[in-house]
């Protein structure tokens, strides 16, 4: 609501509920029927307030090479909690988060014979370019 201003929002009663047992239930129901958790502005699928982060999705994601920023952006969560599930559920260590995250960021640099236009090596990045020039 700060982000687009409160005039952007309504409240509307889409059920009235007389048993409190059932809450939670028609909670869940009202989020999946109008699509809030998803694209809207619930944070969880409803019922308990506990954000939905599916796990499975986030070691799925990570096995395939994505980062947890990557991740982030993709389950629309902050890369701090992606990074919390990662370890709490023993798929990284913080070690491993950390060299994905740097490895990510490391692109191949090719060295070109200028003469023939022939590959004369591949490094990993430019650094290792970098390095291998000074030698």
């Amino acid at each position: 609501m700060n982000k687009y201003g409160i005039e952007h929002f309504h409240i509307e009663e889409l059920e009235k509920v007389d048993d409190i047992t059932k809450l939670e239930d028609r909670e869940t129901y009202w989020i999946e029927q109008k699509c809030s958790f998803k694209e809207g502005y619930n944070a969880t699928m409803g019922g308990d307030g506990t954000p939905y982060i599916d796990r499975q999705m986030v070691a799925k994601l990570w096995s395939e090479g994505l980062t947890c920023k990557a991740i982030a952006v993709l389950t629309k969560h902050d890369a701090g909690s992606i990074s919390k599930i990662l370890k709490t559920e023993n798929i990284a260590t913080a070690k491993e988060i950390q060299e994905n995250g740097i490895k990510s960021l490391k692109k191949p640099v090719c060295q070109i014979d200028p003469s023939t236009g022939d590959i004369v090596a591949v490094f990993n990045c430019l650094r290792d370019a970098s390095k291998a020039m000074l030698e």
